[in-house]
């Protein structure tokens, strides 16, 4: 400061205008920087801001289709929870009609056999009373043989349903294991700075057609 206030105050006028013009200049730059960091502040913030859109949608895609899964496998235990209930109920039907038909057959039976021991106990005079009608009855008394229920259509049905839930079984483990590939390539994708797994389209193969 000295050494300017020794200075002529022509030069020290030109002084003050060259360093400040020069500040100026200096401030000017600043101010473009300034800018142009502000300015990447925005794009980053509305990149962030997309990303984060993005983010929100995949989670939504992924939840909705999850719970599509989850619906529709849930709907199909139920339909064939049904099935079996109904077979159940054609178990249980026929078991109660096979043991009325059984029970009455058995007294049938017992009362027939009780009436010959009796016959047979008779006295000679009593025994021979009507004895050739006695005997005509009894070979042709019908001795019931009624229709039980047959076991073969709930055979069936169970047949069918275990084929089907064999085929189900490895629908299920078969896609099981493409989503868990699926996943894992996801994952690489993501650790490398690639896009969001395609695991979703995997979950809507399953949904509706897939299973059936």
């Amino acid at each position: 400061m000295r050494e300017i206030d020794l200075l002529p105050l022509a030069e020290i006028n030109s002084l003050f205008l060259f360093l400040q013009e020069k500040i100026k200049v200096q401030l000017n730059s600043v101010k473009a920087r300034e800018k142009h960091v502000l300015d990447e502040k925005m794009a980053k913030d509305e990149e962030s801001m997309n990303h984060m859109k993005q983010l929100v949608q995949e989670k939504q895609k992924i939840t909705s289709a999850f719970e599509d899964m989850e619906k529709f496998l849930e709907k199909q235990k139920c339909f064939w929870l049904r099935k079996l209930e109904d077979v159940e109920k054609n178990i249980q039907n026929n078991q109660e009609k096979n043991a009325t038909q059984i029970s009455e057959e058995i007294s049938h039976l017992s009362n027939l056999i009780k009436e010959m021991e009796e016959k047979c106990q008779q006295p000679a005079s009593e025994f021979l009373q009507d004895i050739r009608m006695t005997l005509i009855r009894y070979e042709k008394e019908p001795v019931p043989y009624p229709r039980r229920c047959s076991g073969q259509g709930v055979w069936r049905q169970l047949r069918n349903i275990s084929w089907n839930n064999s085929s189900l079984a490895k629908i299920m483990e078969n896609h099981k294991e493409s989503l868990e590939q699926e996943i894992k390539k996801g994952e690489s994708r993501l650790a490398t700075g690639g896009t969001l797994w395609n695991g979703i389209v995997l979950c809507q193969s399953l949904h509706p057609g897939a299973i059936s």
